[in-house]
């Protein structure tokens, strides 16, 4: 079939993106009079041909992607930032100089993988970049096993020999993958190991062991020194690492470690993830990794980071650090006193034989990505460069506030507590404008949230909590500034409030001119213990914006939910499909005049 297209057409490529109609309509017609020809034509190999033909014309880079993924079991979701490090590791991407311009570059890719369809529906299934998120920045791609068969069929045409395979017992006598690329193993009940395992063009592995199946050979990585990418999920690490000189990605998985010090001898990582619950203690040679551009320490239980560490990668681009670490400039903390340490630099003493590292190696840094826990806000580095070029961030400030009213954290978070001045003054309004997802606990001297952020916009902000900021008068109050020109929208994209414990909560917007432009988006509002505050928006609001859901609970001065603003525009649709009030003695009406009459249609 392919070779009667490319006859009559002259060698046209056959991508469906930008393949005239005709084409595709003759390829219908020709497909149609094959299958009409048998009918015993197995499911898969319907689109085989089709793949093979048009494999030809698949960028390299999206081929590598695909070998990537096949490296996954079925029905695994592969996290978007694991194939955007194992890509760069390869060296998958032409020109792509930074980690966020390479996961732009992925999603790219993506969308190329799947444009690859038989005229009307995928090629047996497709890859696919999922809406959902598992966790705060969370996202994934899924494989579908048939899709998974064919790309090992694309590969394999073009040189990229790929295994993946479960070995239960043990290991056949004379193992080789001499000419493999890409090897993905699970162990399961493994006695003994191979000797000698040769793979000299192995670039890919990605090796799990599970609980039962012993520990790896000393000398297993001997014969795999063009290792570029690794991952590890094993029950030990085995020193042979060290041999691994060409290195650039290693993700390692284990329940304990013993000594770490070689990891400093491989010079040329780049990105570093370590998930050992065990292991306390930054190794001093981390150091020495000065390529690095990766570090990901999220899922540890770090006690001590040595200083001087942090401030030798120079190259480092993300950077991650679990929420539980607090003891920035402290001597580590041991489980004795876990509860009982205040952490701050005010600890240090020059008698400590350990000491953390401090917040000014981070303040060195020039980083795209941050997590990053301080133990209070003026910890936060004054305004420096540190946040000018972040584009992904977790900032926490501990305020214990755990309500979540409106499901998970989004990508860029902020979650902070203490004095209004020292959060204005410190550099961390630079990311207001980029916040998706904030929080503002126990925030002292804060009469209105504006006051943060000055003539920003939340331009970003999709969830707010605030909570227990006694002084809050107003959540907006522009009263002393000029109009907004016409068009701007305060908080475009806010689609979750939640106010609560606001003592002295007069109003959520001090101003009426402001209302008819703000809060398009708002689709849930939760208000708490706000006693002081009377009416929650003009019916403006309710006109403009998308607002399904509303919970109001022991507000003692609440007379009304909304009010009557704009007597010349009538009230003719409402969207709120859920309304859920309690405790409010002093309510009149859903609707009141702003003389608090009741407005006779709406009670």
């Amino acid at each position: 079939m392919a070779r009667h297209i490319t006859d009559e057409h002259g060698g046209l490529s056959l991508d469906i993106a930008s393949a005239a109609n005709k084409l595709k309509n003759k390829l219908n017609i020709i497909w149609q009079q094959m299958k009409a020809k048998s009918n015993d034509f197995p499911c898969c190999s319907d689109f085989i041909p089709l793949v093979r033909y048009r494999s030809k014309f698949i960028p390299k880079e999206a081929k590598l992607c695909l070998l990537i993924c096949s490296m996954y079991p079925d029905d695994c979701r592969i996290p978007i930032d694991e194939l955007v490090i194992y890509g760069m590791g390869i060296e998958l991407f032409e020109d792509v100089h930074d980690m966020f311009a390479a996961k732009c570059r992925v999603h790219h890719i993506i969308s190329i993988i799947n444009d690859l369809k038989y005229p009307r529906q995928p090629i047996g299934g497709k890859i696919r970049l999922a809406n959902e998120r598992d966790g705060p920045g969370y996202q994934y791609l899924e494989m579908l096993d048939d899709t998974r068969d064919l790309a090992k069929s694309i590969l394999s045409r073009n040189g990229l020999v790929f295994h993946r395979e479960i070995i239960i017992e043990k290991w056949p006598e004379s193992i080789s993958y001499k000419d493999c690329y890409g090897l993905s193993l699970v162990l399961k009940k493994v006695d003994e190991h191979p000797v000698n395992l040769e793979c000299p063009k192995l670039t890919l592995l990605q090796l799990q062991y599970r609980e039962d199946s012993g520990s790896i050979p000393i000398d297993f990585f001997e014969r795999m020194k063009e290792l570029r990418v690794l991952s590890l999920d094993v029950p030990s690490l085995p020193q042979s690492l060290n041999v691994l000189r060409n290195l650039r990605t290693l993700r390692l998985k284990a329940p304990k470690f013993g000594d770490m010090s070689w990891i400093g001898g491989l010079i040329k990582l780049e990105f570093l993830s370590i998930f050992v619950l065990s292991l306390t203690d930054i190794p001093r040679e981390m150091g020495q990794l000065e390529n690095l551009r990766l570090l990901d320490l999220r899922k540890m239980n770090i006690a001590y980071i040595p200083a001087g560490v942090l401030s030798r990668l120079l190259k480092l681009e993300e950077l991650y650090f679990p929420l539980c670490f607090t003891r920035w400039g402290c001597k580590p903390k041991n489980n004795d006193d876990y509860d009982e340490w205040e952490s701050g630099e005010e600890d240090i003493s020059d008698d400590e034989e350990r000491v953390n590292a401090s917040l000014t190696e981070i303040v060195s840094l020039s980083l795209n990505a941050l997590q990053i826990t301080l133990p209070k806000a003026s910890n936060l580095p004054k305004k420096s460069l540190i946040f000018k070029n972040i584009q992904e961030f977790k900032i926490l400030v501990p305020n214990n506030v755990k309500y979540e009213p409106f499901g998970q954290g989004s990508i860029n978070q902020l979650q902070l507590t203490g004095d209004a001045c020292d959060i204005k003054e410190s550099g961390i309004c630079d990311l207001m404008s980029r916040t998706e997802d904030l929080s503002l606990a126990r925030v002292r001297n804060l009469k209105n949230v504006i006051y943060l952020l000055e003539d920003s916009d939340f331009s970003q902000l999709k969830k707010m909590i605030i909570s227990e900021c006694d002084e809050l008068e107003y959540v907006v109050d522009r009263t002393k500034k000029p109009m907004m020109s016409e068009g701007d929208y305060l908080f475009r994209k806010l689609e979750c409030l939640h106010l609560s414990m606001l003592s002295n909560l007069k109003k959520i917007c001090h101003e009426r001119w402001i209302t008819s432009r703000w809060l398009p988006n708002l689709s849930h509002i939760s208000i708490r213990f706000c006693h002081k505050l009377k009416y929650v928006f003009p019916l403006s609001i309710v006109r403009r914006s998308i607002l399904k859901n509303i919970e109001i609970l022991d507000c003692n001065e609440m007379e009304g939910i909304f009010y009557e603003d704009e007597d010349d525009i009538p009230f003719t649709k409402c969207s709120i499909e859920e309304l859920d009030l309690h405790s409010l003695p002093r309510l009149i009406s859903l609707l009141v005049h702003k003389d608090n009459t009741i407005n006779g249609g709406t009670q």
